[in-house]
């Protein structure tokens, strides 16, 4: 069910992705699966998202993250993850700093290379969003590497968009350009 409502999600069907996450969650409360409940949670956070909800995003994905008994730390660091992009989305620059700052750091603790990368994407839109340019590029170059080691397709396509903002942000138009 989980699995489905992403799917339903990133399709733009909204409305069935939410009755699967609600099922989804409901299900994982019934079975005392707090590790489920996390990842249902996190899901009805992103369609609420992409539905232009951010109120119920942003509590949604707090609900989330705050579950970190009895989870792997894969689904928790996931958790930090779509809250920041929520928090993000929601303009709510100074919480999504924390929190993408304690999911990057749990993640090095961890070794985690696909949740570093995104999440040093997610710090690099937060410094272009703060004018930091020279951290921006800093993180950017740390996301592309690590990308490029795990291979995450998607979300080298996220880094060079931030390269391009990068690159528009530097007055170096045509090389946002090529990039994007």
């Amino acid at each position: 069910l989980r699995g489905r409502s992403g799917t339903l999600a990133n399709l733009g069907r909204t409305a069935e992705a939410v009755d699967d996450g609600r099922r989804a969650l409901a299900l994982a409360r019934d079975l005392g699966y707090p590790a489920g409940q996390a990842r249902a949670l996190a899901g009805l956070s992103m369609a609420a998202l992409f539905a232009g909800d951010l109120g119920s995003a942003v509590r949604l994905g707090r609900q989330a993250e705050q579950i970190a008994a009895g989870i792997p730390g894969w689904i928790g660091r996931l958790c930090s993850i779509i809250l920041t992009d929520a928090l993000i989305a929601a303009d709510d620059l100074a919480a999504a700093e924390g929190i993408c700052a304690a999911g990057l750091a749990r993640s090095r603790e961890a070794g985690d290379l696909q949740s570093q990368a995104a999440l040093l994407t997610q710090t690099a839109d937060l410094d272009l969003r703060a004018a930091r340019i020279e951290d921006a590029a800093a993180h950017l170059r740390e996301a592309v590497q690590i990308t490029a080691r795990t291979g995450g397709g998607m979300e080298l396509l996220n880094d060079l968009d931030y390269c391009g903002q990068l690159c528009a942000a530097t007055g170096r138009c045509a090389e946002a350009l090529t990039l994007w």
